[in-house]
Protein backbone atom coordinates (compact mmCIF):
# COMPACT_ATOMS: atom_id res chain seq x y z
CA UNK A 1 0.00 0.00 0.00
CA UNK A 2 1.70 3.37 -1.20
CA UNK A 3 1.63 6.31 1.63
CA UNK A 4 -1.16 8.03 -0.13
CA UNK A 5 -3.30 5.04 -0.33
CA UNK A 6 -2.34 4.21 3.31
CA UNK A 7 -3.73 7.15 4.63
CA UNK A 8 -7.43 6.53 3.94
CA UNK A 9 -7.46 2.89 4.92
CA UNK A 10 -8.84 3.75 8.54
CA UNK A 11 -11.74 5.87 6.54
CA UNK A 12 -12.34 2.87 4.04
CA UNK A 13 -12.72 0.92 7.59
CA UNK A 14 -15.12 2.83 9.01
CA UNK A 15 -17.19 3.32 5.98
CA UNK A 16 -17.09 -0.76 5.25
CA UNK A 17 -18.68 -1.41 9.13
CA UNK A 18 -21.53 1.40 8.17
CA UNK A 19 -22.29 -1.39 4.89
CA UNK A 20 -21.63 -4.05 7.27
CA UNK A 21 -24.26 -2.52 9.74
CA UNK A 22 -26.79 -1.12 7.27
CA UNK A 23 -27.51 -5.19 6.56
CA UNK A 24 -29.45 -7.72 8.38
CA UNK A 25 -28.24 -10.85 9.57
CA UNK A 26 -27.00 -13.01 7.82
CA UNK A 27 -24.69 -11.35 6.47
CA UNK A 28 -24.34 -12.02 2.32
CA UNK A 29 -21.06 -14.65 1.65
CA UNK A 30 -19.19 -11.49 0.27
CA UNK A 31 -19.22 -9.33 3.79
CA UNK A 32 -18.08 -12.50 5.63
CA UNK A 33 -15.19 -12.53 3.27
CA UNK A 34 -13.98 -9.13 4.60
CA UNK A 35 -14.77 -11.16 8.08
CA UNK A 36 -11.65 -13.36 7.44
CA UNK A 37 -9.87 -11.07 6.44
CA UNK A 38 -9.72 -8.66 9.44
CA UNK A 39 -8.85 -11.86 11.67
CA UNK A 40 -5.63 -11.29 9.96
CA UNK A 41 -3.63 -10.42 12.86
CA UNK A 42 -0.78 -8.58 10.97
CA UNK A 43 -3.22 -6.50 9.38
CA UNK A 44 -3.30 -4.79 13.37
CA UNK A 45 0.08 -4.16 13.72
CA UNK A 46 -0.33 -0.63 13.53
CA UNK A 47 -1.59 1.67 16.13
CA UNK A 48 -3.00 4.48 14.06
CA UNK A 49 -5.25 1.78 12.20
CA UNK A 50 -6.83 -0.09 15.25
CA UNK A 51 -9.69 1.99 15.87
CA UNK A 52 -11.37 2.18 12.35
CA UNK A 53 -10.19 -1.41 12.82
CA UNK A 54 -12.14 -2.64 16.78
CA UNK A 55 -14.88 -0.20 14.99
CA UNK A 56 -15.39 -2.75 11.87
CA UNK A 57 -14.39 -5.82 13.72
CA UNK A 58 -17.65 -4.62 16.54
CA UNK A 59 -20.15 -4.37 13.59
CA UNK A 60 -18.61 -7.74 12.79
CA UNK A 61 -19.31 -9.49 16.13
CA UNK A 62 -22.86 -7.58 16.51
CA UNK A 63 -24.08 -8.45 13.12
CA UNK A 64 -22.73 -12.20 12.60
CA UNK A 65 -22.40 -13.21 16.31
CA UNK A 66 -23.59 -17.01 15.39
CA UNK A 67 -20.73 -16.99 12.62
CA UNK A 68 -18.56 -16.87 15.26
CA UNK A 69 -18.38 -20.30 16.33
CA UNK A 70 -17.18 -21.67 13.63
CA UNK A 71 -13.79 -22.41 11.97
CA UNK A 72 -12.26 -20.61 15.17
CA UNK A 73 -12.99 -17.25 14.08
CA UNK A 74 -14.00 -16.69 18.19
CA UNK A 75 -10.41 -18.01 18.72
CA UNK A 76 -8.93 -15.58 16.39
CA UNK A 77 -11.14 -12.74 17.91
CA UNK A 78 -9.80 -13.15 21.35
CA UNK A 79 -6.20 -13.18 20.10
CA UNK A 80 -6.61 -10.03 18.55
CA UNK A 81 -7.92 -8.71 21.80
CA UNK A 82 -4.66 -10.44 23.54
CA UNK A 83 -3.01 -8.40 20.79
CA UNK A 84 -4.54 -5.12 22.21
CA UNK A 85 -4.23 -5.71 25.70
CA UNK A 86 -0.93 -5.12 26.89
CA UNK A 87 -0.29 -1.36 25.02
CA UNK A 88 -1.63 1.67 26.86
CA UNK A 89 -2.41 3.09 23.29
CA UNK A 90 -4.75 0.07 22.72
CA UNK A 91 -6.38 -1.26 25.80
CA UNK A 92 -9.46 0.54 25.49
CA UNK A 93 -9.48 -0.48 21.91
CA UNK A 94 -9.43 -4.38 23.56
CA UNK A 95 -12.16 -3.52 26.17
CA UNK A 96 -13.98 -2.67 22.99
CA UNK A 97 -13.80 -5.91 21.36
CA UNK A 98 -13.88 -7.63 23.97
CA UNK A 99 -16.89 -5.61 25.69
CA UNK A 100 -18.81 -5.95 22.05
CA UNK A 101 -17.85 -10.52 22.04
CA UNK A 102 -19.16 -10.91 25.71
CA UNK A 103 -22.74 -9.14 24.57
CA UNK A 104 -23.43 -10.41 21.80
CA UNK A 105 -22.55 -14.14 22.32
CA UNK A 106 -24.86 -16.28 24.47
CA UNK A 107 -22.74 -17.74 27.90
CA UNK A 108 -22.65 -21.05 26.63
CA UNK A 109 -20.35 -20.38 23.58
CA UNK A 110 -18.19 -18.13 25.54
CA UNK A 111 -17.90 -20.74 28.58
CA UNK A 112 -14.79 -21.84 27.56
CA UNK A 113 -13.05 -18.89 27.36
CA UNK A 114 -14.21 -16.72 30.59
CA UNK A 115 -11.10 -17.90 32.52
CA UNK A 116 -8.67 -17.08 30.29
CA UNK A 117 -10.25 -13.69 29.55
CA UNK A 118 -10.10 -12.66 33.36
CA UNK A 119 -6.44 -13.95 34.03
CA UNK A 120 -5.36 -11.59 31.10
CA UNK A 121 -7.09 -8.83 32.48
CA UNK A 122 -5.91 -9.54 35.90
CA UNK A 123 -2.57 -9.80 34.92
CA UNK A 124 -2.71 -6.48 33.00
CA UNK A 125 -4.15 -5.04 36.33
CA UNK A 126 -1.23 -6.22 38.28
CA UNK A 127 0.96 -4.95 35.72
CA UNK A 128 -0.44 -1.23 35.51
CA UNK A 129 -3.24 -0.13 37.30
CA UNK A 130 -4.70 2.58 35.56
CA UNK A 131 -7.08 4.57 36.70
CA UNK A 132 -8.58 4.26 32.50
CA UNK A 133 -7.55 0.43 33.30
CA UNK A 134 -9.48 0.14 36.38
CA UNK A 135 -12.66 1.93 34.90
CA UNK A 136 -12.84 -0.41 31.88
CA UNK A 137 -12.19 -3.34 33.94
CA UNK A 138 -15.23 -2.19 36.18
CA UNK A 139 -17.42 -1.59 33.04
CA UNK A 140 -16.53 -4.99 31.49
CA UNK A 141 -17.73 -6.68 34.86
CA UNK A 142 -20.40 -4.79 34.90
CA UNK A 143 -21.70 -6.01 31.34
CA UNK A 144 -21.00 -9.47 31.88
CA UNK A 145 -22.55 -9.24 35.53
CA UNK A 146 -26.09 -7.93 33.58
CA UNK A 147 -25.32 -10.04 30.64
CA UNK A 148 -24.41 -13.47 31.60
CA UNK A 149 -25.80 -13.32 35.87
CA UNK A 150 -23.33 -12.47 38.99
CA UNK A 151 -23.56 -16.50 39.79
CA UNK A 152 -21.15 -17.10 36.55
CA UNK A 153 -19.07 -14.03 36.89
CA UNK A 154 -18.67 -14.84 40.50
CA UNK A 155 -17.46 -18.06 40.05
CA UNK A 156 -15.14 -17.28 37.09
CA UNK A 157 -13.08 -15.38 39.18
CA UNK A 158 -13.20 -17.49 42.43
CA UNK A 159 -11.99 -20.63 39.63
CA UNK A 160 -8.76 -18.33 38.97
CA UNK A 161 -8.22 -18.09 42.73
CA UNK A 162 -10.63 -18.79 45.92
CA UNK A 163 -12.11 -15.12 47.30
CA UNK A 164 -10.50 -13.63 44.61
CA UNK A 165 -14.48 -12.00 43.51
CA UNK A 166 -14.96 -10.34 47.18
CA UNK A 167 -10.84 -9.24 46.83
CA UNK A 168 -11.97 -7.05 43.69
CA UNK A 169 -15.13 -5.89 44.59
CA UNK A 170 -13.65 -4.25 48.09
CA UNK A 171 -10.36 -2.87 46.15
CA UNK A 172 -10.92 -2.02 42.92
CA UNK A 173 -14.73 -2.19 41.99
CA UNK A 174 -16.56 -0.09 45.28
CA UNK A 175 -13.61 2.47 45.41
CA UNK A 176 -13.64 3.28 42.09
CA UNK A 177 -17.46 3.38 40.99
CA UNK A 178 -17.72 7.05 41.65
CA UNK A 179 -15.21 7.18 38.73
CA UNK A 180 -17.48 5.61 36.08
CA UNK A 181 -18.75 8.36 33.64
CA UNK A 182 -21.17 8.56 30.64
CA UNK A 183 -25.00 7.91 30.66
CA UNK A 184 -24.60 4.50 29.46
CA UNK A 185 -21.55 3.44 31.25
CA UNK A 186 -23.46 4.68 34.51
CA UNK A 187 -26.24 3.25 34.38
CA UNK A 188 -24.92 -0.31 33.20
CA UNK A 189 -22.41 -0.30 36.36
CA UNK A 190 -25.94 0.61 38.56
CA UNK A 191 -27.69 -1.37 37.15
CA UNK A 192 -25.30 -4.22 37.76
CA UNK A 193 -24.22 -2.96 41.28
CA UNK A 194 -28.08 -3.36 42.14
CA UNK A 195 -28.08 -6.72 40.61
CA UNK A 196 -24.78 -7.58 43.60
CA UNK A 197 -27.06 -6.45 46.06
CA UNK A 198 -30.03 -7.79 45.38
CA UNK A 199 -29.36 -11.53 44.24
Amino acid sequence: MGTGIAEYFPYALQLLAQLVELNKPTLPPHYMQFFDLLLVPDLWTKASDVPALVRLLQAFLRMAPNELKQGGKLEQVLHIYGMLLPSSKTVEQAFFVINTAVENLDFQVIAGYTQPIFVSLLTRLQSSTTPKFVRCLIIFMSLFLVKHGWNNLVETMNTIQPGLFPTILEKFWIPNLKQITGATETKLTAVASSKLICE
